[in-house]
């Protein structure tokens, strides 16, 4: 016997592609500015290139975050022991958390139309069956729901409803998590090439 076809099947819009595929360019881009980032901590060589290749975003920001907890306030690590630098960086992969669990959902969860919530009785939570936007919104957009059945962590709901407008702004908050984090740990570098070494600043 064949299935039925799910009523909730989706017809995905190119819009909807082409949104989600910027936010899988800029998580990648992401993910590489983060290994340049533990290539300067490591310092650049040929077994350190071959254990960051391939790691994952929860992987580089771990290690990212357990060596600059090792380093604080140490004067051998250079201007990466230096408390303000080291906060604009923890800042940063702070902001960027919250962001690659959205990435993850949109880019491995399930699309379906808004009324999956109403025709899957118990999923999510009332009134409707699942989370509101992410970002807020027009009421006027046109929303789907979006569903993924192992999200970690538990704080990030599996079923949310979705506009492709909200997938946009999501790829321009990982390219604004992005340079700032660029920001962070390469311009203090810059400012100190430019006036002769010393102490780094943040301004």
């Amino acid at each position: 016997m064949i299935a039925a076809k799910d009523p909730t099947s989706l017809v995905v819009p190119d819009a909807l592609f082409l949104a989600i595929g910027r936010v899988s360019i800029a998580s990648a881009e992401l993910e590489t500015e983060l290994r340049s980032f533990l290539e300067e901590l490591f310092g650049w060589c040929h077994p350190s290139v071959l254990l960051l290749e391939g790691q994952n975003f929860e992987w580089l920001t771990g290690h990212i975050r357990l060596l600059l907890n090792w380093h604080a306030n140490d004067p051998e690590a250079g201007r990466f022991g230096y408390s303000p630098i080291r906060e604009h960086i923890l800042a940063a992969l702070d902001l960027m958390g919250p962001l690659r669990e959205q990435r993850n959902l949109v880019v491995h969860g399930v699309w379906r139309t808004r009324e999956y919530c109403e025709l899957k009785p118990g999923r999510g939570e009332p009134p409707d069956g699942c989370i509101g936007r992410p970002f807020g919104g027009n009421d006027d957009d046109e929303t789907f729901h979006l569903v993924r059945s192992r999200q970690r962590p538990k704080a990030f709901p599996p079923n949310q409803h979705w506009a492709i407008t909200d997938v946009f702004n999501l790829a321009s908050q990982l390219a604004i998590a992005h340079a700032c984090f660029r920001s962070a740990w390469r311009r203090p570098k810059e400012s100190d090439n430019a006036s002769g070494g010393g102490a780094p600043t943040t301004g």
